[in-house]
């Protein structure tokens, strides 16, 4: 549905729309042409022994003919009412553009389109080879030749019957992984029927404003302003970047442009080390639109191929508008749609958290804590113990009183000093607050204002799990000291069936050791179920740890505004899971998902 357009400005601007059978993949640097479809040897034979012109001709002539023939074939079909049928005769501008790429005179392309006219209109696509893309310059764009509104008279499943007229072609330049940044033409075609243009990547509707983007999979190349266009190879690119490199936009456009704009730059920017064998680098045809890519141009690709993977995702079409004085703002209602559907973030995920033996010498630290503190140490595995859990043993703890000289927890270690830090810039928010399933899957992510007060982070963890039964049975927590204590203070039910520990690290270096109250409830040793074979059964730092790698967007995130700032984040979040989620796969875990009904029983 569809095909893919691309255009040569190198020595033909304005002068050749040269387009793709949609399908057609990246061009492969020295690729054969993939043709061979009716006519075989024999029959090549036969029809050289007709024809002294023909017969003239080398193999190498006839397949780059065909190939060349093949590539531009959908700029000669936007001159036919029935597609399924190759003209007798050229369009002149296809003939002189082949005549000329080719080397050869005009009474060539004659007698080669006479006898392989049908070989060029067989299904078989053709690969462009580097000599093709230098002779030419161009590469692919989708676009559609048919319309697309269902009920419409022009409305056809097929693209065989062209329903499409009034070509508006202009130039614009494309960025590609392979062959660098391209000058290219591009072509949008209007619908009577319905009154609709379709462009590349979306149609609009001649009274209204908005622009609709194509149902389905996300095009391979997207274009992110008028004149630009990125194939979304090198937008994923970016993201992958983001999530395992923390790359700006900033970074992202200089990565480009030093790395991929052009396909010779390795030389280009170790001349000294080519010296030797340096070869002559491909100029760059004159060109209106600059080669370079921006920095908003590369984070706008990136919110936009964001958004059309999403909508692909959940089976419907973009809606954007299309008279919006900017592509910031015209992303701007999209992009907050989006962060609102992901508000109160529903535990519909969670992966099974296997057992993770790691050898952790602060496991002895920590139960020495617990015998100071008077506090009995639980087994992990209980003489007499049965199948049934009310049958374990009972932990008896005696809490001296504040006259025995116990020092209340503070949340930090009492022997340590305060450090001050300094803060060079602007802090809208207090901090990004995050809720991490042990084997490393992120279930939801909260923005906290002024301060991370415990009732804060309680409302947090209930609107994470917002039922009895989606509760975990363990909540790590680097401040559960405080946080049970305010719990104990409102008299709170909902954590009641809750373990409440302090990860390992927080507790080994930032909790008092003479808060009988805080090792009871809040040592990790103290939670049998926590270790096996003197090992912790999970890693209780994976929050600190997933805080570590968040840490990193700040720079990036610091100056958006609000829409921009949740969605960057909530799409990194999203991208990571995804990883851990194959990560998990590749080491023999099964995770799998808990149905709502299950974590949400209806009253």
């Amino acid at each position: 549905m569809g095909n893919v357009a691309f255009v040569s400005a190198f020595g033909y601007v304005g002068m050749v729309d040269i387009s793709l059978q949609k399908g057609f993949q990246e061009s492969n640097v020295g690729a054969r042409v993939a043709h061979g479809g009716s006519m075989n040897l024999a029959e090549l034979s036969l029809a050289a022994s007709r024809s002294a012109e023909l017969a003239s001709l080398s193999l190498t002539e006839v397949s780059r003919f065909i190939r060349l023939a093949k590539l531009v074939r959908p700029v000669i079909e936007l001159r036919l009412r029935d597609r399924r049928i190759p003209p007798v005769l050229l369009p002149v501008h296809v003939h002189e553009f082949l005549g000329a790429a080719l080397g050869r005179d005009s009474l060539f392309v004659s007698v080669c389109w006479e006898y392989f006219r049908e070989e060029v209109w067989s299904p078989d696509m053709a690969v462009a080879s580097e000599d093709d893309i230098a002779a030419f310059h161009e590469y692919g764009l989708e676009r559609e030749i048919v319309c697309q509104r269902i009920g419409c008279p022009n409305y056809r499943e097929t693209n065989d019957i062209l329903t499409l007229t009034e070509p508006i072609t202009y130039p614009v330049t494309l960025f590609t992984l392979r062959e660098g940044a391209l000058p290219f033409f591009t072509t949008s075609l209007y619908c009577h029927a319905c009154h609709s243009r379709y462009h590349h990547n979306n149609l609009v509707h001649k009274s209204t404003s908005i622009r609709q983007y194509y149902h389905g999979s996300p095009p391979s190349v997207v274009q992110v302003r008028t004149h630009m266009f990125i194939e979304a190879s090198i937008l994923e690119l970016f993201v992958v970047g983001k999530v395992f490199g923390w790359l700006s936009g900033n970074n992202c456009s200089r990565l480009y442009n030093e790395a991929l704009s052009h396909c010779d730059a390795v030389i280009r920017n170790n001349p000294i080390a080519f010296q030797e064998n340096m070869k002559p680098l491909r100029r760059m045809p004159t060109w209106k639109y600059s080669y370079e890519l921006r920095t908003e141009d590369a984070l706008d690709g990136f919110f936009l191929y964001s958004l059309l993977l999403d909508r692909a995702e959940h089976g419907t079409a973009l809606v954007l508008p299309h008279d919006a004085p900017s592509q910031r703002q015209r992303l701007e209602n999209a992009l907050a749609l989006r962060n609102k559907a992901t508000e109160g973030i529903e535990p519909s995920h969670r992966a099974l958290e296997d057992v993770y033996f790691r050898n952790n010498k602060a496991i002895n630290c920590l139960r020495e804590r617990l015998r100071a503190s008077g506090v009995a140490i639980p087994s992990s595995t209980p003489q007499g113990s049965t199948d049934d859990p009310d049958s374990e043993e009972e932990v008896i703890v005696e809490s001296p009183s504040q006259d025995d000289g116990a020092v209340p927890c503070d949340g930090k270690s009492t022997d340590q000093k305060p450090h001050l830090r300094a803060c060079f810039g602007r802090r809208r928010t207090h901090n990004e607050q995050l809720i991490v399933r042990t084997c490393g899957i992120i279930l939801s992510c909260a923005t906290f204002f002024g301060s991370e007060a415990v009732s804060t982070v309680k409302d947090f963890i209930i609107a994470t799990f917002p039922s009895l039964a989606s509760m975990p049975e363990i909540l790590f927590y680097d401040n559960n000291c405080k946080f049970r204590l305010h719990l104990l203070a409102i008299r709170d039910k909902y954590f009641s069936n809750t373990g409440l520990p302090v990860d390992v690290f927080h507790f080994d270096a930032k909790h008092s050791g003479t808060d009988t109250s805080c090792q009871q409830h809040c040592n990790p040793a103290a939670f049998p179920d926590l270790i096996k074979d003197n090992k912790w059964r999970v890693n209780s730092s994976i929050c600190e740890e997933t805080n570590t790698w968040f840490g990193g967007y700040l720079a990036s995130v610091r100056e958006m505004e609000a829409t921009r700032f949740s969605f960057y984040l909530d799409e990194m979040i999203k991208r990571r899971n995804r990883f851990t989620l194959k990560q998990l796969e590749r080491k023999g875990h099964t995770p799998w998902m808990i149905p709502l009904s299950t974590l949400l029983p209806s009253p």
